[in-house]
């Protein structure tokens, strides 16, 4: 498959808010990356747009930074172990204030 750059500038709170209503409920790791790549894709236009696992760390740990997300806690499954991400009441609270419609 070839691949190629896209761009289209995004800061971080519109990063944010993209991603976060998708995490209201506690996702699996996995399942908020794909769930991340889904919103972007919808945002630059080309469904073939994936990013990688040093972004997609570099994302969460920005975001874990401000206090938006917490990731874990880790569960244990079939001798593994899952991380979860999720929003903070902090988080929540963010993006429903943003998100909202004003009167």
């Amino acid at each position: 498959m070839d691949s190629y750059p896209v761009t289209k500038p995004i800061d971080w709170k519109d990063l944010f808010l993209l991603w976060a209503p998708n995490l209201i409920q506690a996702r699996t790791s996995h399942d908020a990356k794909n769930l991340l790549e889904t919103a972007l894709q919808d945002f630059v236009g080309h469904n073939r747009f994936t990013i990688n696992e040093n972004l997609f760390q570099t994302i969460k740990t920005q975001f874990c930074a401000l206090q938006l997300i917490q990731d874990g806690p880790e569960k244990s499954v079939n001798d593994g172990y899952l991380e979860f991400v999720s929003l903070t009441k902090k988080g929540r609270n963010y993006m429903l204030q943003e998100k909202t419609i004003k009167k």
